[in-house]
């Protein structure tokens, strides 16, 4: 994954984007891969490769973190007195780092 993500990089700086831009994208990649284990990728690969499978809070909470979920929308009802739980939802940026870094597409 280290390998994709500088790939990425020297691909991003080939075509002319800014350094510094380019720079902090390679960072949170990293700081990303540095934090993933076998729950955060089983979390990754249940969300974003389309086949259902069990979903934990814990690696969705740790997923939307990393900046690679967002929070679901949930419609807030006038006079609840109970607090829906959090949901999270997939997102172009947690699906662009899968198929780029995890993947390699």
């Amino acid at each position: 994954m280290v390998a994709r993500a500088a790939k990425m990089h020297i691909a991003l700086l080939e075509e002319g984007h800014s350094p510094s831009s380019i720079k902090y994208i390679l960072d949170h990649n990293i700081h990303i891969i540095k934090q993933l284990d076998s729950h955060l990728l089983t979390g990754l690969h249940a969300i974003y490769s389309g086949r259902t499978s069990v979903r934990t809070g814990a690696v969705d909470r740790s997923l939307y973190n990393l900046g690679l979920l967002k929070q679901a929308q949930t419609p807030a009802y006038a006079g609840a007195e109970v607090m829906s739980n959090l949901s999270f939802e997939s997102s172009a940026e947690g699906l662009s780092f899968y198929k780029k870094i995890v993947c390699g597409e």
